[in-house]
């Protein structure tokens, strides 16, 4: 029995490497856009890749009460150096449009407190694209 003490720790390990890289592969990117489709007002299409490698992402779409933002026929290559950084930091990344949609105040749906939603959303973490961000014409 003692010969064998060392298999559940190994065995622990293990899985939480295999949780870890999961994501990282292309059934996990699949599977982390399944749970970002389950986000209120977001909705992302993938089309092939996985996220520490070449990406392509059909469409992004995000809904809020004022705005609507879509991107299309995005290409991402991801630089894993900053993951440990909490940022997301990219070698390449590009996409085929953007079309944001902002509602006029007369179309923007009221709450009794105007000062509660200023209309800004905030992303828990830092993004770096290279300097040249190109949408395809």
């Amino acid at each position: 029995m003692r010969r064998f003490r060392w298999i559940i720790p190994v065995a622990l390990v293990l899985v939480f490497l295999f949780a870890a890289a999961a994501p990282f592969t292309a059934t996990g990117t699949r599977l982390v856009v399944a749970v970002a489709n389950m986000v209120p007002g977001l909705s992302v299409q993938h089309s092939s890749g996985a996220l520490l490698g070449d990406l392509e992402i059909a469409t992004v779409r995000y809904a809020a009460d004022a705005v609507e933002i879509e991107l299309t026929d995005i290409s991402a290559n991801l630089q894993r150096s900053c993951l440990w950084e909490s940022r997301l930091c990219f070698r390449r990344l590009s996409a085929g449009s953007l079309r944001v949609d902002v509602a006029s105040r007369d179309e923007q749906p009221t709450s009794g407190d105007e000062s509660a939603d200023d209309g800004y959303v905030s992303i828990p973490f830092g993004i770096r694209a290279p300097a040249c961000f190109l949408i395809h014409a």
